[in-house]
């Protein structure tokens, strides 16, 4: 295939275009100025990948003429993954990046013709405030809500996906849960979600210097909450063989383990990897953890997405693609310590 991609040299879309690479595809891939010293070194020496230089926030993605014509004309399959990904980011850079940014996008590929398949990544929390089961074909219109930018935009964006579906190619939508870092490695891209508290629970034990037993550790998390958990190298094993084997109609997909996750029970494993044994006992949120929030300078989403009460149905993937392997967390969780351990030492 020859496939245009976003978002190439981020962390997931440096692995999913090595891994395309591999495969043998044609590559064309987006890259901004400031990047492209970045995207030179990391696909150093593929003879099956061009550099195409251009911004998805501006009205004219690609820069080159030459670019342009040539991109249109050859490429039948257009990955979409840039977007900010950052809850300190603020409410303008969100907009542009993932809502003009896709809006862009999808301008683009209208030109072009040969065109069989678009793949937008979508995120798990454009649903952030939903209760119970969410189907795959869900997308909330209220978004009046929710508790971040990012998820607020990325919403917007999905919408905006939706509304220009088009007969003349398939459109696939994925919603990937939280990605952690690398399931046989540990090697992971950067400190969020659940490698807060990892960065925590070590940086005390490193004062401290021996184990601990608490009886109880008290935590803002719901009793019931789950954390729709998936390891990098999961989530690009099952994206490359969807973008292989695309389904022959538009769908829309959750990309998340299809076992429940706890979120009690992740944490307890967590801190006893980590050296301290104890029990989580879920509360309510309270001021208290409010503060102790700020002074550890952790952004108050997590707390949010620490209390979903929510299970991100995978009916249509596992009916699609039924051969899907997913590791347990409670195997891969240590080899995740391990390679955080290893990444802040």
């Amino acid at each position: 295939m020859n496939i245009f991609i976003t978002g190439g040299t981020g962390f997931i879309g440096k692995e999913l275009t090595q891994t395309l690479l591999k495969e043998g595809h044609q590559i064309f891939l987006l890259v901004r100025p400031a990047s492209m010293e970045k995207a030179k070194l990391l696909f150093q020496d593929q003879q099956n990948l061009k550099f195409i230089e251009g911004d998805i926030t501006q009205t004219d993605v690609i820069h080159n003429i030459s670019s342009i014509n040539s991109t249109i004309n050859k490429v039948d399959t257009v990955i979409h993954i840039a977007a900010v990904y950052d809850f300190n980011a603020s409410y303008e850079e969100c907009y542009y990046q993932n809502v003009v940014g896709t809006q862009n996008i999808i301008n683009l590929i209208k030109k072009m013709r040969a065109l069989k398949h678009f793949h937008y990544f979508s995120t798990f929390a454009v649903n952030p405030i939903a209760e119970g089961a969410v189907s795959e074909d869900y997308l909330t219109e209220d978004t009046s809500l929710f508790p971040d930018d990012y998820s607020l935009t990325k919403n917007h964006a999905e919408h905006l996906v939706k509304k220009n579906i088009s007969p003349d190619y398939t459109t696939v939508i994925y919603r990937p849960g939280i990605i952690m870092g690398d399931s046989l490695s540990g090697e992971f891209s950067k400190v969020d979600g659940p490698y807060f508290i990892f960065d925590i629970l070590s940086k005390f034990k490193k004062k401290i210097k021996v184990n601990i037993n608490l009886p109880i550790t008290l935590l803002p998390i719901d009793e019931k909450a789950s954390l729709p958990i998936l390891p990098v190298d999961t989530l690009i094993n099952w994206t490359s063989k969807i973008i292989n084997h695309p389904p022959t109609e538009s769908k829309t997909y959750h990309l998340i383990s299809p076992q429940r996750i706890k979120a009690t029970q992740f944490l307890e494993q967590s801190f006893k990897l980590l050296g301290f044994k104890t029990r989580v006992l879920p509360v309510p949120g309270h001021l208290i953890f409010q503060q102790l929030f700020k002074y550890f300078k952790l952004p108050r989403e997590i707390i949010f997405y620490s209390n979903l009460k929510t299970t991100f149905e995978t009916t249509q993937l596992l009916k699609d693609y039924p051969d899907l392997k997913y590791p347990l967390y409670q195997d891969y969780l240590p080899t995740l310590i391990r390679g955080f351990l290893k990444g802040r030492s």
